[in-house]
């Protein structure tokens, strides 16, 4: 017998299932009266958790990291994959300093197809 993923038959369709399970959930929800960082504070693996997981991800940024400080190939893959085909992209991107705004307006194209003057 083979299960289909996407199968929903065993899954209510009536309204005032919903209904129910949505009160029941914002029952429990209100008769707590604690938040859920309350909840994860109130753990007694809150603090080692935590600092576990802070050190891991400043290990792996370390790791990933390590030795890119002076690659600027990065850099010059994003720019060449960002460039568009028109003007405004091409100078907006790809110079070093923003261009200034009289530039870019005398490359808006026109109605008529042309460029502004």
């Amino acid at each position: 017998m083979t299960h289909d993923l996407f199968d929903t038959s065993r899954v209510p369709d009536e309204s005032s299932y919903w209904t129910a399970l949505s009160t029941r959930v914002a029952t429990a929800a209100i008769s707590d009266g604690a938040s859920g960082m309350a909840v994860i504070a109130r753990s007694r693996w809150y603090l080692p958790a935590t600092a576990a997981a802070f050190i891991a991800a400043a290990a792996v940024g370390l790791v990933a990291f390590r030795g890119r400080a002076g690659d600027n190939t990065t850099n010059a893959e994003w720019a060449a994959a960002l460039v568009s085909n028109d003007a405004i992209s091409r100078t907006v991107i790809a110079a070093a300093a923003p261009p200034p705004i009289p530039l870019l307006m005398m490359r808006v194209p026109m109605m008529g197809g042309g460029t502004a003057p």
